[in-house]
């Protein structure tokens, strides 16, 4: 079994204190994404089912995942392939989203030279 290394005090409070940051990253993500939902064209009614999914679909696709990763075993590792296959599985799905939320604001600004 391999050994775990002594980490010191500072290396724990390096650690934690990237971490902090991680959370701020979530936190300010996470105070604007009903306003994203709506910029995306999600009604109100529809905010709250928006919500509740990504924890939903966590549920049922992260122990799945895990069962079968805990079964794999290869040169690339346990965990990594299914990684691989999710991002390569995710990417072309994503381009169009953060393509269309990047270009909303030139879009506006579009629009209103248009109108004048």
């Amino acid at each position: 079994m391999n050994n775990k290394p002594e980490l010191s005090f500072w290396q724990i409070w390096n650690m934690c204190f990237g971490f902090l940051g991680i959370q701020f990253g979530f936190a300010l993500q996470n105070a604007n994404v009903s306003r994203i939902f709506q910029t995306l064209g999600a009604d109100v009614d529809q905010i709250p089912v928006l919500w509740i999914a990504a924890p939903l679909t966590g549920l049922i696709v992260q122990p799945v995942i895990g069962y079968f990763s805990d079964r794999t075993w290869n040169r690339f590792g346990r965990r990594r392939p299914y990684f691989f296959t999710g991002a390569v599985w995710w990417w072309p799905r994503s381009c169009p989203t953060y393509s269309r939320t990047s270009a909303l604001p030139i879009l506006r600004r579009l629009a209103k030279y248009r109108t004048r």
